[in-house]
């Protein structure tokens, strides 16, 4: 039993944390720090590409964030994605051909990579590097091959050559990942680069364009080839999973003819896409790939989805607006398919990124 004296001390003790805690300031790491990017990038040509940035609460949005954190400088032709690592973003400019590396919170510039790239398109961190996809010239199906940054200078310090159109990359059990979307043209493989930059290549559905790693696995969408002319399908899209202990390939779902899902996505136990407009959704753990309509997001009005994210409960389809050169829109919804809110993006909203 506590006497008096030790009940005295225990509450003296009390007031005395409570009042340190009221001491403590907490500073912002900066006005981007609770919220996310939208990533727009811009009409081919025209050094439109740009940043839009939404507020976690929806209560503040801001266009143009690199140009108005930058003195005004223009971002650059065509924003192909966003990779944040540590403190840091890493802002590839497709079209102008050189990364941006802003402080993720202040949007601030850090570095400007522009020289050893050409048509760079996605990145991820190996081993303290950066690898960056690079498509070299689209009429050109041998010039393609990943760039490996280093960090602490930026320079690309080496290349390695891959086949054509190197496109999603993804670094896991210190192996990198790259799905070969094409370039101009249709590819069905994932390059494998070890942790020596030596390659391997596995087979997988035409035009791999999303890849998701789950219990020990990556799992790669691929959307299959279209005769544009026709309308009609040559290869239907596919579902593939690679152990990524042996590196076997199983296929896992062919999808129907009229099927063109695109951007798969992992949240919690359950994989999500877009087919169209329409919202699809599967449970993760059956033993089987059985796709289910979700929602229809033309109900909202959405014209033409462009990029599509889902996480931390939270929906993302980004509209295109049919390609008219409007700027385009971001809409949200919670983790039921329901509305949460519209907002205005840039010229062709490809993506979202959490701070």
């Amino acid at each position: 039993m506590k006497t008096f004296k030790q009940l005295q001390f225990l509450f003296l003790a009390v007031l005395v944390l409570v009042s340190c805690t009221d001491d403590i300031e907490i500073v912002p790491l900066g006005a981007y720090e609770n919220g996310f990017f939208v990533v727009n990038e811009g009409p081919f040509g025209q050094d439109k590409g740009e940043i839009s940035f939404v507020s976690y609460n929806l209560q503040t949005v801001k266009q143009d964030v690199f140009k108005s954190e930058n003195n005004g400088e223009i971002l650059g032709d065509v924003l192909q994605s966003i990779f944040m690592f540590q403190d840091k973003a890493f802002l590839i400019v497709n079209g102008s051909n050189k990364i941006e590396v802003v402080n993720r919170f202040t949007f601030k510039r850090i570095a400007t990579i522009n020289t050893g790239l050409n048509n760079p398109r996605h990145m991820a961190v190996l081993n303290g590097k950066g690898y960056v996809t690079n498509w070299g010239s689209g009429s050109i199906p041998t010039d393609d091959f990943v760039a490996v940054i280093n960090l602490t200078n930026y320079n690309v310090e080496s290349i390695i050559p891959v086949e054509e159109g190197p496109e999603r990359i993804v670094a896991i059990n210190n192996k990198a990942y790259v799905a070969h979307l094409g370039g101009w043209n249709s590819n069905n493989k994932i390059t494998v680069i070890n942790a020596n930059n030596t390659i391997e290549t596995l087979l997988v559905g035409d035009s791999p364009s999303s890849m998701v790693v789950y219990n020990n696995a990556l799992y790669v969408l691929s959307n299959g080839q279209t005769d544009w002319a026709t309308g009609n399908v040559i290869t239907p899209a596919m579902l593939h999973k690679i152990d990524l202990n042996s590196l076997t390939v199983s296929l896992a779902y062919t999808f129907a003819s009229n099927e063109s899902p695109r951007h798969l996505n992992l949240h919690l136990n359950e994989w999500f896409y877009i087919d169209g407009n329409k919202v699809f959704k599967a449970n993760a753990n059956a033993s089987n790939f059985m796709p289910n309509e979700f929602f229809n997001a033309t109900n909202q009005g959405l014209a033409l989805s462009y990029g599509f994210r889902v996480v931390n409960n939270t929906i993302y389809i980004l509209d295109a607006l049919n390609y008219s050169g409007d700027n385009g829109k971001v809409f949200v919804y919670n983790i039921n398919g329901n509305p949460i809110t519209i907002q205005s993006t840039g010229i062709f909203p490809n993506g979202v990124v959490l701070n």
